[in-house]
């Protein structure tokens, strides 16, 4: 509500520019829309090679809050009707397995959005599961002739292969003055091989010489702006509700509702275990000493190893298995 917004924030708070771009503008579902020329010849060869089903993902770039979502929907609303498609909240997706199963049931021509593909990656499992899932993507939707636009922070969180060859294009949204957004720069497939080879080590847009080279640069709208566009090209309020649900089932089972357990965590505990558990039962071993070899305490050695054992005693066969192969 506006009485709960502080003042100091309306004093700074952007006002949006009504005057648009001056570039192509559409009309896209009662929204009327508009993205540089520059852009417009971009999709429009992207149109033309997925349609001879060359590789179709987009990948959109830049630090939270600079726009590359909103950027995203305006051009994905424009494939939808160069393609005569519908582009709406059930082709925004979060999860991995959203993700897979949508490529495969959806028909020639649809468009999705991978928002936020990166979320959860500081987990190895789910790390895996994006890996899996981004595989499965970059195949089906070629064969199928689908559009893919994926939301990351930055290019190098995809791998080489997938950022430099399956890719078509990177768009990278900047902010120049740190608070201002709706303006990018878009690297073709000769620069952004350039661009991951050359910035990687230093995750960085620029070199020695300056910016690494892009193929142009633009601006875009606020598709979310009913100023601007009239009508939202997405709902926001059901779409950040459906961001929000993907948030709480990424530590979620979905079976029970429980935390995940991550198996790649579990399989080095248990081989921790397993170590702790010879070194005790058959060295003889005070804690101490496992401690000064493990690098820890030997209160921290004591911590993992009692209440490990206590939880996993239907393990102790397979340990024992084990410490005999080692033995002998």
């Amino acid at each position: 509500m506006n009485e709960d917004i502080p003042k100091i924030f309306k004093k700074y708070a952007l006002k949006p520019r009504l005057n648009g771009i001056k570039g192509h503008t559409f009309m896209f579902n009662g929204s009327k829309l508009e993205i540089c020329h520059k852009k417009k010849a971009l999709l429009d060869e992207t149109v033309r090679a997925v349609a001879n089903k060359h590789d179709s993902v987009c990948v959109y770039t830049g630090y939270e809050g600079t726009g590359k979502t909103s950027d995203a929907f305006i051009d994905a609303a424009y494939l939808a009707s160069e393609c005569g498609m519908n582009f709406n909240l059930d082709q925004i997706h979060f999860l991995p397995e959203d993700i897979e199963k949508a490529v495969i049931t959806s028909p020639v021509g649809t468009v999705h959005v991978w928002d936020e593909a990166i979320l959860g990656l500081d987990s190895a499992d789910t790390l895996s599961s994006v890996s899996k899932a981004l595989k499965k993507v970059f195949t089906v939707c070629r064969s199928r002739r689908q559009f893919v636009f994926l939301i990351i922070p930055n290019i190098w969180m995809l791998n080489k292969y997938f950022a430099t060859v399956r890719t078509r294009f990177i768009v990278h949204h900047i902010s120049p003055d740190g608070v201002d957004r709706g303006f990018y720069r878009v690297y073709g497939r000769k620069n952004k091989s350039v661009l991951y080879n050359y910035g990687k080590k230093s995750y960085s847009y620029s070199g020695k010489k300056g910016l690494y080279t892009y193929d142009f640069e633009g601006r875009f709208i606020d598709p979310f702006n009913t100023d601007i566009v009239g009508k939202q090209v997405i709902d926001h309020k059901p779409y950040e509700e459906k961001k929000q649900k993907a948030l709480e089932m990424l530590n979620k089972d979905t079976s029970d509702g429980k935390p995940k357990k991550n198996k790649y965590e579990m399989m080095y505990r248990k081989r921790c275990y397993y170590m702790m558990k010879f070194m005790r039962e058959q060295l003889k071993y005070e804690y101490k000493f496992i401690g000064k070899l493990l690098g820890i305490t030997s209160q921290a050695a004591q911590d993992f190893y009692r209440p490990y054992k206590e939880s996993n005693k239907e393990d102790d066969q397979q340990a024992s298995i084990i410490q005999r192969g080692i033995l002998t």
